[in-house]
């Protein structure tokens, strides 16, 4: 009976992983694109403590929609590789890595 449980869990677990890793991937462009504007300083703070926010709240769907405004801004090279490593993160539900990104 847990052998089925787990194994029905599984898929669903794998189910859901690939939804919104598909969602993600549409909603979140390339930040390479020279037609962006660039994020004012203020705006990049917001949303990274948003971010730092929602990752340690665990908030799957709030994450994945920073990320999808912050990829509508051009990023410094630095800020560009930590989006990178955020999504990666993200996708992996690895919200202690996430915070982990953002405080250092």
């Amino acid at each position: 009976l847990i052998g089925k449980f787990q194994e029905n869990l599984n898929f669903v677990t794998n189910e859901l992983k690939n939804y919104f890793n598909a969602s993600t991937n549409k909603s979140i462009e390339s930040n390479t694109s020279n037609n962006k504007p660039q994020i004012s300083e203020d705006k990049r703070e917001k949303l990274f403590s948003r971010l730092s926010d929602a990752s340690d709240m665990m908030n799957l769907k709030e994450c994945e929609d920073i990320l999808c405004e912050l990829s509508k801004y051009k990023l410094t090279k630095s800020d560009n590789e930590l989006f990178d490593k955020l999504k990666v993160a993200i996708d992996e539900y690895d919200f202690d890595e996430v915070v982990e990104l953002l405080n250092r």
